[in-house]
């Protein structure tokens, strides 16, 4: 029966010591990240003309990855047109909402987590982008600026 006890506080010492893989809530964000799921909203001169689902569940119409260091640098790795474009940038992240800006363009998000490994972002207003026709369904839409709702699986 002692042998048993002994054995038996041997086998919970070895399972009950397992490694904690949360993530610091301070340096939540920082680590790469791949689009889970994205969905898009498009203006005209500030009037909303579309609402679109451009992916979901890890089917994404671009592959694209994002990596928050903890320098405040983001890296951007997309893919366009069959060729990988990659942009570095700056962020911040002040009260849940993350400021970046890469190339000049600034953006804001608000975020949220749903767990340590899904990082959600929030378009806080609308990004303007160069005026570009959009074919949904067979019909042409004109947009000049977009707002996105994306799920990110950290990698």
């Amino acid at each position: 029966m002692k042998k048993l006890f002994i054995l038996l506080l041997v086998i919970l010492a070895f399972t009950g010591c397992k490694k904690d893989k949360s993530v610091d809530p301070g340096n939540k964000i920082i680590g790469k990240w791949q689009y889970y799921g994205l969905f898009g909203v498009f203006y005209f001169n500030n009037v909303e003309v579309l609402r679109d689902t451009l992916g979901i569940n890890g089917i994404v119409s671009n592959k694209a990855d994002v990596e928050f260091k903890s320098n405040g640098i983001v890296t951007t790795l997309e893919m366009v047109n069959n060729d990988y474009i990659t942009k570095t940038g700056s962020y911040t992240l002040n009260n849940n909402i993350l400021h970046m800006k890469i190339d000049n363009d600034p953006v804001d998000f608000a975020i949220s987590y749903t767990d340590d490994n899904t990082l959600n972002l929030s378009g806080t207003g609308i990004q303007s982008i160069p005026d570009t026709v959009y074919i949904n369904k067979g019909v042409k839409l004109h947009i000049n600026g977009q707002q996105g709702l994306f799920s990110l699986k950290r990698l």
